[in-house]
């Protein structure tokens, strides 16, 4: 996590989303009272992968493998598709959890690789001046 900071010099990076995305996503895994409507939080962490996979184009693979899982883990959860038993059974067993933990996952390796990313002064998506 320490690694993956973002730098205050720059208010315009997109790794501030990142840090606010785990921070949301880590008050969820920690709250003993997480209902599935707080699961509105997860739009950071979406935006955030979303934003990576658009914006760093040599390390999208793994962001797109989370969203995908993310999407097949909602999936199993949906009662209309897999019935009732099933998705009462996935919500026992804890797919949002899974889901959560996940995202916590997506969100720290996409931090990690945009700091590498950052490291180069030619690109504009991290290094703007304006």
């Amino acid at each position: 996590m320490f690694y993956s900071r973002t730098s205050i010099k720059n208010g315009k990076n997109i790794g501030f989303l990142g840090e606010f995305a785990l921070i949301f996503l880590a008050t969820l895994c920690i709250s003993d009272r997480t209902w599935k409507i707080h699961g509105t939080l997860l739009i950071f962490a979406h935006i955030f992968l979303s934003a990576q996979i658009l914006l760093v184009p040599k390390k999208k693979w793994f962001p797109l493998g989370v969203l995908a899982t993310n999407a097949l883990l909602y999936l199993i959860s949906a009662s209309f598709l897999v019935g009732k038993y099933y998705s009462h059974v996935a919500e026992v067993y804890g797919v949002h959890l899974f889901i959560y933990l996940i995202l916590i996952v997506g969100c720290l390796y996409s931090m990690t690789a945009l700091k590498d990313f950052a490291k180069d002064d030619t690109n504009e998506i991290t290094n703007n001046s304006a």
